[in-house]
C-alpha cells in the first residue's frame, strides 16, 4: 500500500544544500507469502526444491513427498500452487512434481545450468529449512565446499559436502560459485546416533545427489 505524501507546511523549510543533492529513501514493502490452505492443526512435513520445466515442475527429495496426502508449493516470492507427484525414482532420493499453475519460467533452471561436482569447489545450498523458527519466506544459504565426489561407502550417485543443513534442506539446490546447479541436497549423517553407539560426534557430514542423476 502506498502512503499518501504528507501536505507541505505553510512556511516552506528548505533542507541543507547537501541533503537536497541526496536521493530521497525509498521505502521497500516485506514480502507477503500466500499461506499454505491447511488447518492450523494439520501435521506438515516440508522440505526444499528448485523448479525447472519452464516453471512447471519442482524438483525435491523423494523422502520428502512419500505419504503425503495434499501437495502445495511456494516459492520465494511468495507465489503458491498445488502439485502432484509426476515421477518417482526408484533407485535415488529424487522426486518431481508437476504444479497446478505454472511459476515464472525466468527463475526456473534450465538444462544447460547443470554441471558435475568437483571435489574440492566452493558451493552454497539453498533451502528452506525449520521454517517453523527461521520462517518460510526467503531462503536460507549456507556455504562450504565439496568434500568428496562420493558418498556413503563412496557411493557414486552421492557426493559429501561441508556446507551446513538442517531439517527442511532436503531437496534443496546445491549450487556452484557460478550459479549452476550440481546437486540435490539429501541428509546427513545421525550424529546423534554415532555418538550413542560410538562415542565420538562426526561434524559437517552432509550428502547431496549429483544433479546429473536427473537425467537418468
Amino acid at each position: 500500500a502506498l502512503t499518501p505524501p504528507v501536505p507541505p507546511p505553510a512556511s516552506p523549510i528548505l533542507p541543507p544544500t547537501r541533503e537536497a543533492s541526496e536521493p530521497p529513501a525509498l521505502e521497500q514493502s516485506p514480502l507477503v507469502a500466500r499461506p499454505f490452505p491447511f488447518p492450523p492443526t494439520t501435521q506438515l512435513v516440508t522440505g526444499s526444491g528448485f523448479v525447472i520445466d519452464g516453471g512447471r515442475r519442482v524438483i525435491t527429495n523423494r523422502h520428502v513427498i512419500e505419504g503425503t496426502t495434499e501437495i502445495y508449493v511456494r516459492n520465494s516470492l511468495g507465489d503458491l500452487s498445488r502439485a502432484r507427484i509426476d515421477k518417482k525414482s526408484s533407485t535415488d532420493d529424487l522426486a518431481v512434481l508437476v504444479l497446478d499453475k505454472a511459476f515464472p519460467s525466468k527463475r526456473a533452471v534450465t538444462m544447460e545450468q547443470f554441471a558435475p561436482a568437483r571435489a574440492g569447489a566452493n558451493i552454497a545450498v539453498l533451502g528452506f529449512p525449520m521454517i517453523d523458527i527461521l520462517g518460510s519466506v526467503t531462503p536460507s544459504i549456507t556455504n562450504g565446499i565439496v568434500v568428496k565426489e562420493t558418498g556413503m561407502q563412496d557411493a557414486p550417485e552421492m557426493f559429501q559436502l561441508s556446507a551446513k543443513m538442517n531439517k527442511g534442506n532436503s531437496g534443496g539446490a546445491v549450487v556452484d560459485s557460478r550459479g549452476r546447479v550440481v546437486g540435490i541436497a539429501m541428509g546427513k549423517l545421525d550424529t546423534v546416533k554415532i555418538m550413542q553407539g560410538d562415542g565420538f560426534l562426526p561434524e559437517d557430514i552432509n550428502f547431496a545427489i549429483h544433479v546429473t542423476r536427473l537425467k537418468t
